[in-house]
């Protein structure tokens, strides 16, 4: 799907990160990408490492440098979790993707209540950026409360990608996620927290 933005007709400025569904135009990076690092550790691991290199690629090819960030902090995650040299084989693929999307210039410029949603927001109000700094943080640390790190590395890793779409939406014009206009980060969002709902029923009739 993520492969799918490299020959869709949806193009802005020579850039490629959207799909097109019917009218509707969606960023995959933000809609999939949490939910594609959520599955790295159920793969053999081989085909975990080929997962993360198709996928730096492709994210340096559209260039999309939040969607680079983000696939590194999720691949970080999981290397801090499992301590292998698969996983640091993975983390040092993405870090080469990251580096690749770095490389090439983002012509793309910011949309309003798309990119710089909290800074907008600060020069408009500090209270208004404060709130919707402390919904987003919410977003990120509530579903994993109470959790270890190990026993729901998939949640974790995820929510880590979400993140670093975050952290890059204060630093360039990239779309910040579930408080900005749009509904990638939305549907990935419920995508994930989805997914880590259907583990924890498979985990508990296990049992």
């Amino acid at each position: 799907f993520c492969i799918a933005t490299l020959f869709s007709r949806i193009e802005m400025e020579g850039v490629q990160r959207w799909i097109g569904m019917g009218p509707i135009r969606l960023h995959a990076g933000l809609l999939l990408l949490p939910v594609i690092v959520s599955f790295l550790p159920d793969l053999r691991k081989i085909l975990a490492l080929l997962a993360v290199f198709v996928l730096g690629l492709t994210i340096s090819l559209q260039p999309d440098r939040a969607a680079a960030v983000a696939l590194l902090l999720g691949v970080l995650t999981l290397a801090t979790a499992k301590r292998d040299r698969w996983s640091f084989g993975m983390l040092a693929v993405a870090a080469m993707g990251c580096v690749g999307a770095f490389w090439q210039q983002d012509p793309l410029q910011p949309v309003q209540f798309v990119e710089y949603v909290v800074i907008d927001a600060w020069q408009f109000h500090p209270l208004i950026a404060i709130i919707l700094s402390g919904a987003l943080m919410l977003a990120f640390v509530l579903p994993l409360r109470g959790l270890g790190l190990r026993n729901n590395i998939h949640l974790f890793a995820a929510m880590a990608t979400i993140m670093g779409f975050a952290i890059m939406s204060l630093l360039g014009p990239y779309p910040t996620p579930l408080i900005g206009y749009g509904a990638s980060a939305i549907i990935g969002y419920g995508l994930v927290l989805g997914l880590a709902t259907s583990r924890e029923i498979v985990r508990g009739n296990g049992s």
